[in-house]
């Protein structure tokens, strides 16, 4: 299927790596050209990029990342996926962009379950669950959404667009609001 809107890569910081938050923060601070801004920090979640299409609050599409511009289309299985609302509370039409995990307790429940041994990465049976054809094990993965797509619509902050999310029934990664990079490398420790 292919993406009414291209989805990218997210951008992420490797603290581990010299110099890459300095560089990244230099970065912004160039864009910003003198206006103000703030960081916004949340965990990486490692799983599945996945786009939802809502039309008039029902979701009719649910689509994996795949290159960016053509992915799987997962709907019939999303049903089964925690935190992913079929109705919107309102009749709004929006893309919603999320990550679709399997956390360590569902993976262990997985593991008993299907009777693997030798298993040891919850992300790779994760995204297995997400592409297979069938929804066995569906209900053992849950969605983080972190962006927003509403026609005409423009967000000035993440955490704006995040309390939209919150408000028609998406949970957010965890967050933190940062003014400097002083903040973000306290946060990150």
């Amino acid at each position: 299927v292919e993406h009414d809107y291209p989805m990218g890569s997210l951008d992420n910081i490797d603290i581990n790596k010299p110099n890459e938050l300095e560089t990244y923060a230099k970065r912004i601070e160039d864009v910003a050209a003198g206006r103000t801004y703030t960081f916004h920090v949340t965990p990486k979640i490692d799983g599945s990029s996945i786009a939802l299409t809502y039309e008039n609050g029902v979701l009719v599409r649910a689509v994996t990342r795949g290159n960016g511009l053509v992915g799987q289309d997962i709907t019939a299985k999303v049903h089964h996926f925690k935190n992913v609302p079929t109705r919107l509370p309102d009749n709004m039409t929006i893309t919603v962009r999320g990550e679709a995990v399997m956390h360590r307790d569902d993976f262990a429940e997985y593991l008993t379950i299907a009777e693997l041994d030798g298993v040891q990465n919850p992300r790779n049976i994760g995204n297995g669950i997400i592409v297979r054809k069938d929804c066995c094990g569906a209900g053992l993965i849950t969605f983080y959404a972190f962006n927003a797509l509403l026609p005409d619509f423009r967000y000035t902050k993440v955490m704006e667009m995040y309390s939209i999310l919150n408000r028609i029934g998406f949970v957010t990664p965890p967050s933190v609001v940062c003014n400097d990079l002083l903040d973000v490398q306290a946060e990150i420790r």
